[in-house]
């Protein structure tokens, strides 16, 4: 379910012609919801007034159809401390429970692809990246949504289907383009203001499984990618 959403966001959906081509209505609001098509066509002034309802009812109907999860590294799928080492090369620490998220999208044929794009170079993360099978890696990158571009170019994909989980004020261009812009519990306050989504988890706490559950669900795959161990 979609919980951690917070009213005050919903004004990023007022103009989404870029990223997802239309505006609230009765057909989004009753298509995959609890909701029924008519009450949704009676309703659409309170539904639009009420920014939570709103939010979790275009934010649950968007994430159906993503097919790129990408993400900053530091501050998100790490905590952001650094260790440097007297080479000079970087150690990061990194949360398991991300690391099951990769495998659970695999498991459940879910055809969602991933992107890490950080500003920063680390072998260390290279490694990391080739491990885990990472469709895309973008290291020493501060053009986050030129790098979302050349991504959605090369998949075939719009704005829409793209999910990006940033923390900081360099991920705002990346966050304004993606479909759903989410945001870790303790990124930077101007991040989550313009984040659909922000985590309960903290970053390198777990930011991406809370995530890629959220979009197993939507998709109806959750229960396919964790059938193992059910």
């Amino acid at each position: 379910m979609i919980k951690n959403i917070k009213p005050g966001f919903c004004n990023r959906f007022e103009n989404r012609d870029e990223r997802d081509g239309g505006i609230f209505d009765a057909k989004v609001a009753a298509n995959g919801n609890s909701i029924s098509k008519g009450f949704a066509e009676k309703n659409v002034p309170y539904l639009r007034a009420n920014s939570k309802s709103y939010c979790k009812i275009r934010v649950k109907q968007l994430a159906k159809g993503i097919k790129l999860i990408a993400s900053d590294i530091d501050g998100v799928l790490t905590a952001g401390e650094i260790i440097i080492l007297h080479s000079g090369e970087e150690i990061k620490i990194w949360d398991v429970r991300d690391r099951y998220a990769f495998s659970a999208a695999k498991k459940a044929d879910s055809g969602i692809k991933f992107a890490w794009i950080t500003g920063r170079k680390s072998k260390q993360v290279a490694l990391r990246a080739k491990e885990i099978g990472i469709d895309f890696l973008y290291q020493e990158c501060m053009s986050k949504k030129e790098a979302l571009i050349e991504i959605c170019s090369k998949l075939k994909i719009l704005p829409k289907n793209v999910l990006y989980i940033g923390d900081d004020i360099v991920d705002l261009p990346a966050l304004r383009f993606a479909g759903i812009a989410v945001a870790p519990a303790d990124a930077f306050s101007e991040v989550k203001k313009y984040s659909d989504i922000v985590t309960k988890k903290a970053g390198g706490k777990g930011v991406l499984r809370e995530i890629v559950d959220i979009v197993l669900r939507a998709k109806g795959l959750w229960h396919k990618a964790n059938a193992k161990y059910l």
